[in-house]
């Protein structure tokens, strides 16, 4: 049987940081991929009536800023940025992948886990990557049985080995055996020319800006999210509390006193943070 694919990005800012990504089978990635580079050739044909720079790929910080291949000087406004962007949304929900992101303060990480080496921002992404992973595991046992998961992130990015590591120390860990039997291998690819990758740069993006806006208070939903829920696709997106970082404390703190680590820990960060995981920490 061939494995479903999850391909996985990061997006954060000063405040907040989230892990996201969309998994399907290979068909539906053809779809996706197929219709997103239909969109992107469509966008360099109207830039090269114009003499203007063509478009290498989606990338969503850029785009929503209106920077390096999507600055003004080449072309590119708000509304031309907003139908480019809605229009790759609608190809998300045409395709139906399912949708994943797990996100978190980095002042609360700083909170109780400051003294953690590469806090807050790689230990955040570490313990993020992991829950996405957890969950990937419940969508494939309630929706997918039987189904196995090939797990892709981005070389180009700095949190590479920070997967890598992760995804390695859950399928060695033998207390989830379930986690094991789910994933097939792990494996980098460049976003510039993977637009599965860049699929996923979307969601993290806009789910990230969708936490910040939480953070200020804020409950209204952002356009590019609404359109990709309004698309029916299945989507889980989880934020870490308070509670969920002190319970990694806690764990550290079993780990230290030579106590069972998830003792005291109901939720969980039991599985995505276990005894493997926390052997890079204090």
């Amino acid at each position: 049987m061939v494995p479903w694919e999850f391909y996985i990005d990061e997006s954060y800012n000063s405040h907040v940081f989230c892990v996201g990504g969309f998994l399907a089978h290979p068909d539906t990635w053809k779809e996706l991929t197929n219709a997103w580079q239909d969109r992107i050739s469509y966008e360099n044909r109207k830039s090269a009536i114009k003499s203007l720079p063509l478009i290498s790929r989606y990338h969503a910080t850029d785009c929503a800023n209106l920077k390096r291949d999507f600055d003004e000087k080449k072309g590119w406004d708000i509304e031309r940025q907003v139908r480019f962007t809605k229009r790759l949304c609608q190809i998300i929900g045409d395709a139906g992948p399912c949708g994943i992101v797990i996100g978190g303060r980095l002042e609360d990480m700083k909170q109780y886990l400051g003294d953690i080496k590469d806090c807050p921002k790689a230990s955040l992404y570490d313990v993020c990557f992991r829950m996405s992973l957890v969950t990937v595991v419940g969508m494939i046992r309630e929706q997918f049985t039987g189904m196995t998961v090939r797990v892709i992130y981005d070389q180009t990015k700095e949190f590479g080995s920070v997967a890598k590591n992760g995804f390695e120390a859950l399928k060695d860990d033998a207390t989830v055996e379930y986690l094991k039997d789910c994933f097939t291998e792990i494996a980098p690819a460049d976003s510039r020319d993977c637009i599965p990758l860049q699929s996923a740069d979307l969601l993290a993006y806009t789910s990230m800006r969708q936490l910040d806006g939480i953070r200020k208070g804020s409950t209204q939903i952002r356009k590019s999210l609404e359109a990709i829920i309004g698309a029916d696709i299945p989507l889980h997106i989880a934020q870490f509390t308070d509670e969920n970082f002190a319970d990694m404390k806690r764990m550290l703190d079993n780990k230290k006193n030579g106590k069972p680590i998830g003792e005291g820990v109901e939720s969980a960060l039991a599985v995505a943070v276990s005894s493997a995981d926390l052997a890079r920490l204090p």
